[in-house]
């Protein structure tokens, strides 16, 4: 459903033939979902582990963390704890992509991750049985446990979407939490692909009344007005602003004054105004990173 078209002239959010449509979406995402489900359950009789698996993938529970990484015990292989890396996520991928070319499957990885097994959560069901083989061919290759594996699919894949809400998707917002507050969140993450902690927190920032944080490209015009307005709230000239530290009651007149969230301003003022203002050199942020890295 094209939600662009649908809201794009929109003026009243309240009319209740629009949550109808919402609900008409839930609806086509709920049965695209179970159909994929369907579809990979129908191919379960060829699906057989024909790779080597470490001790720690073979857990027959994906939803909570069963093994433990034994390092006491120097004959176990150890798995990964730390955060998975860019390497990690394009083998996931790789992976995907041979799974739905064996089985013969449509790339719906999404549907896979988001899906939930609200009927049987028996472990030797077909449905838990499919979702451990496909989490188990998706880790192949990954020094990680199957609970790490399928968390991270359905964190990455299955809500997707992140950064600033467009203003299509501020009024769905508007019209779910409006017409059924209560499942709202959980009807969003479906609708909008996002993660339900982004929704809450953008609920609690329209009800703060804070400005929305948006990416600005620092022009001169623009780190000009910045700048004599730090000045002004901080009664500071600009050769006291080298060592000067500001109270939160100066950044807060600069976030009503900039529209900016003031701990986005707080970091581009430290990060790199500060240094282009008050070093004396041509300095590339970027450059001056990679020597102190190297040091």
């Amino acid at each position: 459903m094209d939600w662009n078209e649908i809201l794009s002239d929109v003026e009243d959010i309240n009319d209740p033939t629009l949550y109808e449509k919402v609900l008409i979406a839930l609806d086509d995402i709920y049965c695209e979902d179970e159909d994929f489900m369907q579809l990979l359950i129908s191919k379960l009789d060829t699906m057989h582990v024909t790779w080597d698996q470490p001790w720690y993938q073979t857990s027959l529970c994906l939803t909570r963390c069963t093994v433990t990484n034994y390092e006491d015990n120097e004959k176990l292989e150890k798995f990964r704890t730390t955060h998975f890396t860019n390497q990690e996520c394009e083998q996931i991928k790789e992976n995907w992509a041979n799974f739905i070319t064996e089985y013969d499957v449509p790339d719906m990885l999404q549907s896979f991750a988001r899906w939930k097994n609200r009927d049987c959560k028996n472990p030797s069901s077909p449905h838990e049985q499919v979702r451990r083989f496909v989490t188990a061919y998706l880790a192949q290759g990954l020094e990680r446990n199957m609970h790490q594996v399928y968390q991270y699919v359905v964190k990455h894949f299955g809500t997707p979407v992140k950064g600033n809400y467009s203003d299509v998707e501020k009024k769905l917002f508007n019209i779910c939490f409006y017409f059924n507050e209560k499942d709202a969140v959980k009807n969003l993450s479906l609708l909008l692909g996002r993660n339900p902690r982004g929704i809450y927190k953008q609920l609690h920032q329209v009800h703060e009344g804070k400005p929305e944080r948006k990416k600005l490209k620092w022009t001169l015009p623009l780190a000009t007005k910045f700048l004599n307005l730090l000045m002004e709230h901080s009664q500071c000239s600009l050769e006291e602003l080298k060592y000067k530290k500001f109270d939160k009651s100066v950044w807060l007149k600069l976030e009503s004054d900039m529209d900016q969230q003031y701990q986005y301003l707080q970091k581009s003022w430290y990060n790199a105004l500060h240094v282009q203002i008050f070093v004396k050199q041509d300095v590339k942020i970027n450059r001056l990173r990679k020597k102190i890295i190297r040091m």
